[in-house]
């Protein structure tokens, strides 16, 4: 077996199609023993039990294991395998014609749970569809820890009017946030390979996403709730971008100062990249060495901008501010300092709400509105005060990309903070009240509907969406922005 420690992407081929073969291999032996065999039988237990083996090397280490399946093709942690498919071909042809496209076991994923979806592979498709589909069977038999992703039906590629007005908007959109990813990554391994930094090309996409900022924030706001958890410092750095430069905007910050803040977002966190990996992800409390090691990232990644050509100084502050705090109570502690500056004050206001929002080794993802509580009751403490308030008026009392259920019983995905009513924001109702899927989507104004005496009005409470097996990611394209 490969040296799990290093990143995904740093495994050899050989090494990801061994891992693809064993995964499908141990996978197989599962469900034919669940086929034929009583739960408690000691065959069935065994292959459980080598499953579960499998699984926790993975789990440990990347927090997650992932295995995706395309057109006969297997990818793992969304990386394609050539060949890996090889003797595998009848088990990925089920497992697409039932609609999975992928498969995601987390932390805590139990032999009951294992037992459970293995009988539920094995299930026709019929029957699935009978009982409320792959989602709502997961639901019924207790299935948390095991997250499944189905292929979007044909259909809804004609629901295109979910998208906002233009769905070019929507295109340039998802393709400036991959650009912001690569450059960032650039940077990171101009930094670990010592070449000088050269930050032009982020300026570039910092430029272009001020530019969808200023015409249309709700648009880009969504795309702060894609999440990779293998590359989270990367994806944390763009959502933290995205976020800080439309709380610049909310707060009336001039065009130059939304481009230099948007610099200053998605570098605040280089420091990290010199971290060692296995300390960023472990699982478990972290040493007091080790949590010495991670407050070093501040001052690592001051140092590391000094020498970066082209970047406004203020992006050099913000990255050894950015943990230091309202109160400075935080780190690094310099005294010379007497306030951090304001971009440093709105950078720490959203990273710490991406993080809390984001899956961690240590712990699931808090909901957002629960992380929304967490921000404003920290004003005037470690959070800037104006500031913490202006982020939640921002935000709404359900962000977008909150899962919620109405007063139908239906679920839905929140897409548009409220503004009149922030209790009523825009929905996009993707389940009915028995966890069946909606089709098409349908996006929903709550305080329109109140107005007209609609049945969709209010919002009864937040749900986390691994309690209803769906990922609010999946459905960011389908989101309607249309004023």
């Amino acid at each position: 077996m490969p040296e799990f420690m290093m990143p995904v992407e740093d495994l050899s081929r050989e090494e990801l199609r061994e891992i693809a073969a064993d995964f499908m291999r141990k996978f197989n032996s599962l469900c034919k023993q669940a086929l034929f065999y009583p739960e408690e039988h000691p065959i069935l237990q065994e292959a459980i039990n080598e499953f579960r083996r499998f699984l926790k090397t993975f789990l440990e280490n990347y927090g997650r294991f992932l295995i995706n399946f395309f057109e006969g093709q297997i990818f793992l942690y969304n990386i394609f395998v050539p060949q890996a498919a090889t003797s595998f071909e009848k088990t990925i042809s089920d497992l697409e014609e039932k609609g999975i496209k992928e498969i995601t076991f987390l932390p805590g994923t139990s032999k009951k749970e294992i037992y459970n979806f293995a009988r539920l592979v094995n299930e026709k498709k019929e029957v699935i569809e009978s009982t409320g589909g792959i989602q709502a069977a997961l639901v019924n038999n207790n299935i948390t820890h095991i997250i499944v992703v189905e292929a979007a039906p044909s259909e809804r590629d004609s629901g295109k009017e979910h998208l906002e007005g233009d769905s070019s908007i929507s295109e340039l959109s998802f393709e400036t946030y991959n650009m912001a990813i690569q450059a960032i990554k650039e940077i990171a391994n101009d930094l670990l390979t010592g070449r000088p930094i050269i930050v032009t090309q982020a300026r570039r996409v910092v430029d272009s996403m001020v530019e969808k900022v200023l015409q249309n924030p709700d648009a880009l706001l969504r795309l702060s709730i894609l999440k990779n958890y293998d590359e989270d410092t990367f994806y944390h750095s763009v959502n933290v971008l995205i976020l800080s430069i439309t709380l610049g905007a909310f707060i009336k910050l001039e065009k130059i100062d939304l481009t230099n803040l948007g610099m200053s977002a998605l570098l605040h966190d280089i420091g990290k990249i010199k971290i060692p990996v296995d300390i960023i992800r472990k699982p478990t409390s972290l040493t007091p060495g080790e949590w010495e090691i991670i407050k070093s990232h501040p001052v690592m990644g001051a140092e590391a901008l000094l020498t970066a050509k082209g970047l406004n100084k203020i992006s050099i502050a913000v990255a050894l501010e950015h943990h230091m705090g309202y109160d400075k109570r935080g780190y690094p502690q310099i005294n010379l300092i007497d306030r951090p500056h304001l971009f440093s004050r709105m950078v720490e206001t959203v990273d710490i709400y991406d993080a809390l929002t984001s899956q961690r080794a240590y712990r699931k993802p808090t909901l957002p509105d629960n992380a929304l509580r967490l921000i404003y009751s920290q004003g005037g403490k470690k959070l800037d005060p104006l500031l913490s308030s202006a982020f939640v008026k921002l935000m709404g009392i359900y962000p977008v990309g909150s899962t919620v259920k109405l007063n139908t019983g239906e679920y839905a995905i929140v897409v548009k903070p409220g503004k009149e009513d922030i209790t009523r924001p825009k929905v996009l109702v993707i389940l009915d009240s028995e966890l069946k899927a909606i089709d098409p989507l349908q996006t929903v104004d709550l305080l329109k509907e109140a107005r007209l005496g609609g049945k969709r009005t209010t919002i009864l409470e937040s749900i986390h969406p691994l309690l209803i097996g769906i990922n609010p990611e999946d459905y960011v394209v389908y989101t309607d922005a249309q004023h």
